[in-house]
């Protein structure tokens, strides 16, 4: 982006209107206002910027039949992820493959 409001994207100059200000959204956290955070006994870090105690990344630790799918911020190819996470929940809630002390310790692991 140029002074003059001239794109070059893809190796061709794309002319536009000028631009005041530019903002980068790389700041998400994450709130589930909608869920009882506390009750669940979710945390989100200092930032909130993770999930936790989430098995793989998706499945509640505690609470099995809660699923957390495109949590993961740094994802180069998130559609793919998200297609998998939808298998992995699929297959998972049809047919639990976990104890809570299985995820537990998977969680415990992630973070030690």
């Amino acid at each position: 982006l140029t002074p003059d409001a001239t794109l070059t994207f893809d190796g061709q100059q794309i002319a536009g209107e000028a631009v005041d200000t530019v903002i980068l959204a790389t700041g998400y956290t994450y709130r589930y206002p909608f869920l009882d955070e506390e009750g669940l006994g979710l945390d989100f870090g200092p930032m909130r910027r993770y999930v936790a105690p989430l098995y793989q990344h998706v499945i509640h630790a505690k609470h099995d039949s809660l699923c957390f799918m495109g949590v993961p911020l740094a994802v180069p190819c998130p559609l793919p992820l998200f297609e998998a996470q939808g298998f992995f929940v699929a297959s998972h809630l049809s047919e639990p493959f976990t104890t809570e002390t299985t995820r537990l310790e998977g969680v415990q692991k992630e973070f030690a």
